[in-house]
């Protein structure tokens, strides 16, 4: 693998800016650097969007998640095992809390991910996870979350933020910001297009070699999927592409 520099979005707006020759008022270039990251991170299930991992402590009954969560691919106690943990809909949430009392000792524990709530007028929903039984304030659930990552919009009011995608995957990034303003300018985007689908192709054949872990996010590695499921993993990905 090469040596990648991971770029702001500052500098990714200035790269994208130089390839294009210049700013078109017929799009705004974060609006395009957005479109063209919601495109790259669904573009495959990349193993660096598929075992983003977090800790949460759960001590009422809705806790916020990441705002990148999308769906949750599986969840462990980190602390002690309180109980079988089932996940299902917000529905079968509200109807045990409405017929079964909040016991002090469980011995299920229901999860319902990725109900999505106003936190408040100005903000944006975030996702989150309702419980049942709700925990005590001095014996709160601890839970290691992987999950599905989505694309966190960048903005020029944060210029110095980076994307949460890998350093690696921002020369696709670029591509495709490239290919989306060619479009939206009526330019010839057989070029652009051809080279973001080329190094997309490479990007796939070198995440495909990889343990199903988290990667170059500073993100904690997803230490309960032992070799056996690792394998599992791969199996899965030979079967759907035949290969």
């Amino acid at each position: 693998m090469g040596c990648f520099m991971a770029y702001t979005a500052a500098k990714l707006i200035d790269l994208i800016t130089h390839a294009v020759g210049g700013v078109d008022t017929r799009h705004d270039l974060w609006e395009t650097l957005n479109a063209a990251g919601r495109a790259l991170i669904t573009e495959h299930q990349w193993t660096w969007r598929k075992n983003a991992s977090t800790v949460i402590q759960i001590t009422s009954d809705s806790t916020p998640l990441p705002l990148d969560f999308v769906s949750v691919n599986s969840v462990r106690w980190t602390n002690n095992l309180l109980g079988d943990i089932r996940i299902v809909t917000p529905d079968v949430v509200d109807e045990y809390r409405q017929r079964v009392p909040n016991g002090a000792s469980p011995t299920v524990i229901y999860l319902a991910f990725g109900v999505w709530r106003l936190g408040d007028a100005s903000g944006p929903p975030t996702p989150q996870v309702l419980c049942f039984p709700i925990p005590t304030a001095n014996a709160p659930y601890s839970l290691r979350v992987v999950y599905n990552r989505t694309w966190m919009p960048l903005s020029k009011d944060r210029p110095g933020e980076y994307p949460n995608i890998p350093e690696e995957a921002q020369q696709a990034l670029i591509l495709r910001a490239r290919y989306e303003a060619a479009l939206i300018e009526d330019q010839n985007v057989a070029p652009e297009l051809s080279a973001y689908q080329a190094e997309v192709q490479r990007l796939w054949a070198e995440d495909m070699t990889r343990v199903p872990i988290a990667t170059q996010m500073g993100l904690v590695r997803d230490r309960y999927l032992d070799d056996q499921r690792a394998r599992q993993y791969f199996d899965s990905f030979t079967t759907r592409n035949g290969t």
